[in-house]
């Protein structure tokens, strides 16, 4: 939505993305979608990854560093979400950049640290909830 609202701020109609249909994380919007008055396109929704890299490589684009790692954008270097598809990045992140990977880190050691508080707790009222306390 962020973005959204900066381009229609911009009096943007039409938005083009590289968005595909084999993505597991992606925008439940589809090519040629119109969303509030702007338009979206995905020329590559049809296309897999193999395809986009092939491509790449035919037409002779150098590809970033990062994608000797994981195949995704490196939008946000602190990222915390997305966990899943973090271990190529985290491992990018540690021989190219030590100090991000160092603050990820901490980052994801909190939030670790916090999801077993709470896990603990729902462990504690899913016993409570049992005859005889569990």
């Amino acid at each position: 939505m962020p973005m959204h609202r900066a381009c229609t701020s911009l009096g943007a109609t039409v938005i083009v993305r590289g968005q595909r249909t084999d993505e597991r994380i992606k925008s439940p919007i589809r090519s040629g979608t119109i969303y509030n008055g702007v338009k979206y396109i995905f020329p590559l929704e049809d296309w897999t990854e193999d395809q986009v890299r092939g491509y790449l490589v035919s037409m002779g684009v150098p590809l970033p560093r990062h994608y000797d790692y994981f195949n995704s954008s490196l939008d946000c270097g602190h990222c915390t979400g997305y966990v899943s598809e973090n271990v190529g990045r985290m491992r990018y992140l540690r021989e190219h950049h030590p100090d991000v990977h160092a603050e990820v880190v901490q980052r994801l050691s909190r939030i670790m640290l916090g999801a077993a508080t709470e896990m603990g707790n729902i462990v504690a009222a899913l016993q409570e909830g049992e005859p005889n306390g569990g």
